[in-house]
């Protein structure tokens, strides 16, 4: 399965979400990776329609 997934190294905000969820309309996840920073910005980027947060440190 293809998905798209957000990634800029931190550059994203997890409001970029939204629009690339609106896009796709539910036919294929949206995975979200880059500018997460606190666990608010993980909850903000489920809240918006991300299907997965991904973390690393």
């Amino acid at each position: 399965m293809i998905s798209p997934q957000l990634k800029n190294f931190g550059g994203f905000f997890p409001t970029e979400v939204q629009p690339v969820v609106q896009v796709v309309r539910g036919r294929i996840p949206v995975l979200f990776d880059g500018g997460v920073r606190r666990g608010t910005d993980v909850f903000k980027a489920l809240a918006l329609g991300a299907e997965a947060v991904l973390v690393s440190f």
